[in-house]
């Protein structure tokens, strides 16, 4: 794991996964000369598409930068991979298959951007940044609360002890969901 830093202010350290082909590797040193150097934040280089999938699925990351042709395991098909087992990590795909099918068949993959070789580096760096920005959406509430034996379904709107049901008023209702979410 690369130390790196972001050129401007953020709330966490950046978590990355950079995936690129063999004969790439020169971009990753270049992303990391661009970005500069924060304590906590890392980027992770995968050295192939085996390699990327068993990373994306061991770490936590901010977002994922992966190549298409990457050996041994296509950057699409860890993708796909990725998002059935519901890794919703945001993945830039970069690639010098630039024809619209193949953008449209790495979009659709589940990849959130695509990028066609050769780019510019500041194009790359601006990518990443609104793909980690969209990333950083609050995450949807709890719809079932759960306290010991005390259970709110926030969406049926019922509350159960050990199995029985306990009847709220509206204002009763909101005031333990408040209570349960903090």
């Amino acid at each position: 794991r690369d130390e790196v830093a972001r050129p401007h202010e953020r709330q966490h350290q950046l978590q990355l996964l950079f995936a690129p082909v063999p004969r790439d590797v020169h971009v990753l040193d270049a992303f990391m000369d661009h970005v500069g150097a924060a304590p906590g934040d890392v980027v992770d280089h995968a050295a192939d598409g085996r390699d990327g999938l068993f990373q994306a699925t061991e770490h936590a990351y901010d977002g994922i930068v992966a190549d298409r042709m990457l050996p041994y395991l296509d950057g699409l098909t860890i993708i796909e991979i990725l998002r059935k087992q519901g890794n919703r990590t945001p993945v830039l795909i970069l690639s010098a298959l630039g024809s619209v099918d193949h953008r449209v068949e790495g979009l659709r993959a589940g990849g959130d951007d695509y990028l066609t070789k050769p780019f510019a580096m500041s194009e790359l760096l601006a990518r990443i940044e609104a793909l980690l920005r969209r990333g950083q959406a609050a995450p949807a509430p709890e719809m079932k609360l759960r306290l010991a034996d005390l259970e709110m379904d926030v969406l049926a709107r019922t509350v159960t002890r050990a199995g029985r049901r306990i009847d709220l008023t509206a204002r009763e209702f909101k005031l333990f969901e408040y209570l349960l979410r903090r």
